[in-house]
């Protein structure tokens, strides 16, 4: 596993904090349109470095658990760096994967996404992912190859190493090389 760096300068459960999926658009009975989901991240929102892969299809995700049965997955947000690498790509690639109860398992759902410059890429699943058990696993899955590719923001501190995992491609490892990646998941419970 070959990390390449660049350097400029359980779960928070936390609504929308200044970014740009606040409103989630439904028809369900619950919740008549328009509402608030809440949002699921590591991150203190904070862009501090970036990181790519020399390879692409490796990524970086987290486990998340809402300690909630029946969660309904809406939306996946990622932070990419807006300057680096050069050319860099405009696509990449989200996972949603299901949790065997200790490593991430089935993919739920996957597809490419085109990055949003200068701000939050918020992308609406297809069709909204109900989770029996509240436990699953979100991925950002690098498109290309260094420098053809996209940075995944990172901030500046990593508080907890507990949630974070990677890929090569075909399996799954356990931790991150330093800080929280800004990758976040828009959810509703019941």
């Amino acid at each position: 596993m070959v990390v390449f760096l660049f350097l400029i300068c359980g779960p928070k459960i936390i609504s929308p904090q200044k970014i740009s999926k606040p409103i989630v658009v439904s028809s369900s009975p619950q919740h008549p349109s328009p509402y608030v989901g809440e949002t699921l991240y590591y991150d203190d929102g904070s862009i501090y470095s970036a990181w790519a892969w020399y390879y692409g299809g490796r990524g970086w995700g987290y486990y998340f658990s809402t300690g909630t049965p029946n969660t309904t997955i809406l939306a996946v947000g990622y932070r990419i760096y807006d300057t680096w690498p050069v050319p860099g790509l405009n696509t990449f690639t989200y996972r949603v994967t299901d949790w065997d109860g200790s490593a991430p398992s089935t993919t739920l759902d996957e597809g490419s996404i085109t990055k949003t410059t200068g701000d939050w890429t918020w992308y609406d699943l297809p069709s909204a992912i109900t989770d029996s058990d509240g436990d699953f696993c979100v991925f950002y899955i690098q498109e290309g190859n260094y420098p053809n590719c996209c940075g995944l923001s990172e901030d500046q501190a990593q508080e907890d190493p507990t949630p974070d995992w990677w890929t090569d491609g075909s399996s799954y490892g356990h931790g991150f090389p330093r800080n929280d990646f800004l990758i976040r998941v828009l959810i509703d419970s019941p």
